[in-house]
């Protein structure tokens, strides 16, 4: 197909540049606002096109070479791209400060185009807290097995979702990960002892080092330890936990500020994990808590963690959110309590929604890593609904993609 050259206006969620033509917006990756690039048809509808990244004529002062051989937006000298292979490091081409500018860009954009945030709250959007670490962060690694003949590849999916890209080294892994993946590569047996579609899982805490398993972690591993503000909570190997620990410290800072502000009797901890900002709350004065979360074992390491650090007032329960809510009026009155979600990145459900709102609690401390999926609810909770927005902060937690953390503090209209 024929080359475009435009100019990029701007850098949407998700990692793409935005520039306008007379056949309207086109979506090119590895791109930065103020470039003048050319790129190549990939895609058109009625509405939008994409393109793949040619060259960059006039590179933006904010671009830098990236690290990894396997990531996009690595210009040679003529400033023709080199497509890289790998879709996770979408800002590795951009000055980490400038990074985390364009997301709180994109965060903005989203609550307001999608939020529907108004002018006058858009003041309380605070500062964004940029990662501490652009690199060698990530607790956490899983790697994708596929065999055709002879060759073994172990890494991650391509942008196709379905080529594993062989990744000898993935530098957003912390050190102690990096090194125990290169020495199982370096085994050997190794490559015979991998299948077809398994997966292999790297995971890593000061306190106990790295532990490692295939598929499936055996339920009989002990748990992990993690510090949180000189506290230790206690995690299954397999459950969800943060997967950056140099973030830990702000992330619940934030949160812990949040919840001294609104000042709760009580809160029901939604999607509670292990427990994390139960503990955050406990810590920020409140007394009575609830912990709701499907994973049983999950419940059963927050119950133990409670249990050790004093938390008499609070309880998990493994059970659906929409059953919570269900029965939450009960023991927990919603003009004094505050629901804190921490939802998946597919965010709240129709159902869970609709559960919240009928519940009402006074607070609802909305924390995601989806500003998509955010933006969405927020819309329902209080364009559409009894809610005011009273404070948002962005955490960048995953420097280097797409993604970050967004602390949003709703309170009822009639509170």
């Amino acid at each position: 197909m024929a080359e475009l050259r435009v100019t990029i206006e701007r850098v949407a969620f998700g990692g793409e540049g935005i520039a306008r033509t007379p056949e309207g917006v086109l979506f090119i990756p590895n791109t930065l606002p103020g470039e003048t690039v050319r790129g190549r048809l990939v895609e058109k509808t009625a509405s939008y096109g994409r393109a793949e990244l040619v060259a960059v004529e006039t590179p933006s002062p904010d671009r830098i070479l990236p690290p990894c051989p396997l990531a996009g937006g690595t210009l040679d000298p003529t400033g023709r791209n080199l497509r890289g292979a790998c879709p996770g490091c979408v800002y590795a081409h951009v000055r980490p400060e400038t990074e985390t500018a364009l997301k709180q860009a994109q965060l903005i954009e989203m609550l307001e185009r999608v939020g529907r945030l108004s002018d006058e709250a858009r003041s309380r959007v605070l500062p964004p807290v940029p990662g501490v670490r652009p690199y060698r962060y990530r607790n956490k690694a899983v790697f994708h097995v596929s065999r055709s003949g002879q060759e073994c590849r172990t890494g991650y999916y391509g942008f196709d979702n379905k080529t594993v890209l062989d990744v000898p080294d993935c530098l957003l892994t912390a050190e102690p990960l990096a090194e125990q993946w290169k020495e199982l590569r370096s085994r050997p047996e190794w490559p015979h002892t991998l299948r077809e579609g398994m997966t292999i899982t790297l995971r890593w805490t000061c306190r106990d080092g790295v532990v490692w398993w295939r598929n499936r972690a055996d339920p009989r591993q002990p748990w992990l330890s993690e510090e949180v503000a000189g506290e230790v909570l206690r995690v299954p190997a397999d459950a969800f936990f943060q997967v950056n620990p140099w973030m830990l410290e702000p992330l619940t800072d934030v949160v812990g500020s949040l919840i001294r502000e609104a000042g709760p009797a009580a809160v029901l901890d939604l999607y509670s994990g292990v427990g994390l900002f139960s503990l955050v709350a406990f810590r920020s004065g409140v007394r009575r808590g609830w912990g709701v979360e499907v994973e049983s074992r999950a419940v059963e390491a927050a119950t133990w963690n409670a249990r050790q650090l004093g938390m008499e007032g609070f309880c998990f329960t493994a059970s659906s959110v929409e059953r919570a809510l269900r029965s939450a009026s009960a023991r927990f009155p919603p003009e004094t309590t505050m629901a804190i979600v921490d939802p998946p990145r597919a965010g709240l459900s129709e159902s869970v929604r609709s559960a919240l709102l009928r519940y009402g609690p006074r607070d609802i401390l909305y924390i995601s890593c989806a500003c998509d999926t955010l933006a969405r609810d927020l819309a329902t909770l209080t364009a559409g609904g009894p809610y005011l927005f009273q404070r948002a902060r962005l955490l960048d937690l995953f420097p280097r993609t797409a993604h970050f953390e967004t602390v949003v503090w709703l309170r009822r209209k009639d509170a």
